[in-house]
């Protein structure tokens, strides 16, 4: 069969507010074996990934200490599975709750998320390893050693969490899932001219204006985690229709693509003809050396999480106000390194081959400027902001599902900012989860 058994080993604070862990001891809080339901600020629950969850997971309690205030217990629990994996991809199965100890230095008070894949045509169990709940590593430590086996030969390996693990990161199955969110509102802001033209604001309508190349303001970031489960990669963000296929579609605006070795992004346009035409530009991963001796490169972006930003220059001829050409140029970083286009390119800082009349020059790390998306005041209430998938005017309704449109794998913390953010930039806040205004 196709059986699971889930074991996790999990600590608590032991008193807190309420009944969360009471039990046998002569304190009446939870003692050595008993079974106790966990609770918590949002109750923890067990997603096994193909829609099933136990809402009340409960431990079996194997040590606790009043001095220091914490309760430690296993959760077990066997599953069975209705296939060995989910169309080739594996099950995602995770463990989540609210909220993780105030005393830790990061991320506490926050949701926390413990995830695993589980295939079953490839592995038929996991490493595991024994530690302390919880590990103190200097941020300037070259290694750190964790117990860990899974009695097969060969090393298991461990790293330190980084923000995506902690959160709650959306997966998307490569197949016909997506997310989408409606500019309909960020288009009408976007018509009363409400962004502002100094520095970087922020709102609907900036968003909106950024999106579509607008005069103000004068670039764009887009930034977050990815982790691609197919080599093919996918679509990771898009701008482009939402549900429906509409048969007056616009031209997409935007669109990231990662795969094993490039990021690909650009735009749609129209032809001569009036037919859509895609103008894209690909980024070799391997292309920057300090990402040549990292997993990166060495292993490719598949399987693994890694940090993609993309930058979008506007550049216009004649007045800013009333521009007679608008072109673009797009910057690409994985986990905050330049890419070039090409693998050990190198080019001047300043080439007069792309120097437009007002005197701009492209810089090493830039794309070569290309006309920007066509815009017209009439073309955005149709239009979504799209992750896990490009709907943009050339796709035929044919297209509803597959790699060529969509994306298989995870991602998190995406960020965009009217504004282009330098790699330090990039670097200081990659590992910091948000926390979005309320």
């Amino acid at each position: 069969g196709n059986a699971v058994e889930f074991r996790l080993e999990v600590v608590f604070k032991r008193n807190v507010t309420g009944s969360y862990f009471s039990g046998s001891a002569v304190d009446g809080l939870g003692a050595v074996g008993d079974e106790l339901t966990l609770m918590g600020r949002e109750s923890p629950q067990f997603y096994f990934g193909d829609g099933m969850i136990e809402m009340v997971p409960k431990m079996r309690v194997s040590a606790y200490s009043v001095a220091e205030d914490w309760i430690m217990g296993e959760y077990v629990k066997t599953y069975e599975y209705s296939a060995p994996n989910h169309n080739g991809q594996p099950w995602m199965a995770r463990f989540t709750g609210c909220c993780r100890s105030s005393k830790l230095v990061n991320n506490k008070d926050i949701s926390w998320s413990i995830s695993a894949t589980i295939d079953l045509s490839l592995a038929s169990k996991s490493p595991r390893a024994h530690s302390l709940p919880v590990i103190s590593v200097p941020r300037t430590a070259p290694r750190f050693f964790v117990p860990a086996d899974d009695n097969t030969p060969g090393a298991v390996s461990w790293k330190v969490a980084t923000p995506f693990d902690v959160g709650n990161a959306v997966q998307f199955d490569g197949v016909s899932s997506f997310l989408g969110v409606s500019l309909a509102q960020h288009y009408a802001a976007f018509n009363t001219r409400s962004c502002g033209t100094n520095g970087l604001v922020s709102g609907p309508a900036c968003l909106f204006q950024t999106l579509r190349t607008f005069a103000e303001p004068a670039a764009l970031t887009v930034e977050g985690w990815v982790w691609s489960s197919q080599a093919a990669g996918g679509y990771v963000v898009s701008v482009g229709r939402g549900a429906g296929l509409s048969s007056s579609p616009n031209p997409s605006p935007l669109f990231i693509h990662v795969n094993h070795s490039h990021v690909t992004v650009g735009h749609e346009g129209r032809a001569s003809s009036g037919n859509f035409v895609k103008r894209e530009v690909k980024f070799a991963v391997c292309s920057n050396p300090r990402l040549q001796a990292t997993d990166a490169c060495r292993l490719g972006l598949t399987g693994s999480w890694v940090h993609v930003a993309v930058t979008r220059y506007q550049m216009f001829e004649g007045p800013a106000t009333l521009p007679t050409s608008v072109k673009v140029s797009y910057k690409v970083m994985v986990n905050g390194e330049v890419l070039e286009l090409l693998r050990y390119q190198v080019r001047p800082r300043a080439d007069a081959r792309y120097t437009l009349s007002g005197g701009l020059n492209y810089e090493a790390g830039e794309s070569p400027i290309m006309d920007a998306p066509p815009f017209t005041t009439n073309d955005g209430s149709d239009l979504s902001l799209l992750f896990g998938a490009f709907r943009g005017g050339g796709v035929q309704p044919s297209q509803r599902s597959g790699p060529e449109v969509y994306f298989a794998g995870r991602m998190d913390e995406w960020r965009f900012w009217n504004g282009a953010r330098t790699p330090s930039a990039i670097k200081s806040t990659m590992n910091q989860p948000l926390k979005p205004e309320k």
